[in-house]
């Protein structure tokens, strides 16, 4: 997991950070820290559809970013902490509800004679709606394949839970301007890529579990090769490939 960034040639923990208020207020820093050190499961949504071994890295080693590399990821953290302030206690203007910023989720999917507990929790959850966010640095013509598995795999566990819901809608935003990608259920469970996610899903639970059991590191499995370059475990996959 991320522990701390480095700045100035010095490194500094985010509990340092929160204590010193460098560069932002404690608030700030103790939400990003709660955040980035918080204990997760190799069986998100998120974990499953990223790389086997990042995911293991994660779960295992504990590193400094550098802030320059950080701060793409300190961006989109600092945007959804706003949206989820934002969002408390709002109230739906056609159910009368409390809207539920991320909610989580779980879903006991069977593997072989056990189960195993895959979990996520997305950005916003209306009366009609999952709504995500995410923040790039260009807004896109098209939404990132990776981000409607993503969105994929929310609607799955959704329907694992009894959660219907309308719509999807997916939030792009860029630094002077957003665009949104909205679905009907129907209209998304007939993407390609998505008709086929949960035999998909099962396929990488039965990857990472062989991988588990061996107590062998994987091999570097990265869906798409730009996920390298923002991977901060880049250096220790290099030491040990």
């Amino acid at each position: 997991m991320i522990t701390g960034i480095s700045f100035a040639g010095e490194e500094f923990t985010f509990e340092e950070l929160c204590q010193e208020e460098k560069l932002y207020p404690s608030f700030i820093w103790s939400y990003v820290k709660d955040y980035f050190t918080k204990k997760r499961s190799l069986y998100s949504i998120t974990s499953l559809l990223m790389c086997h071994r990042k995911a293991l890295f994660d779960k295992d080693y504990e590193v400094f970013m550098e802030f320059k590399d950080f701060y793409p990821m300190l961006r989109g953290v600092l945007f959804h902490y706003a949206c989820l302030k934002q969002a408390e206690g709002a109230v739906c203007k056609e159910c009368g509800n409390i809207h539920e910023p991320e909610r989580s989720f779980e879903y006991p999917m069977q593997y072989g004679e056990e189960k195993v507990i895959i979990e996520e929790t997305p950005d916003m959850l209306t009366c009609k709606e999952l709504i995500e966010y995410k923040t790039v640095n260009k807004k896109p013509i098209e939404p990132h394949s990776h981000h409607l598995k993503q969105l994929a795999g929310y609607c799955l566990l959704l329907e694992k839970n009894g959660v219907n819901i309308a719509n999807i809608r997916l939030i792009y935003f860029a630094q002077y301007d957003s665009v949104n990608f909205v679905w009907s259920k129907k209209q998304f469970k007939e993407i390609p890529d998505n008709q086929y996610f949960e035999t998909e899903l099962l396929f990488k639970v039965k990857e990472r579990k062989a991988w588990e059991e061996q107590k062998r590191l994987p091999f570097p499995q990265p869906e798409y090769e730009w996920e390298c370059d923002y991977c901060p475990y880049v250096f220790l996959c290099k030491d040990t490939s």
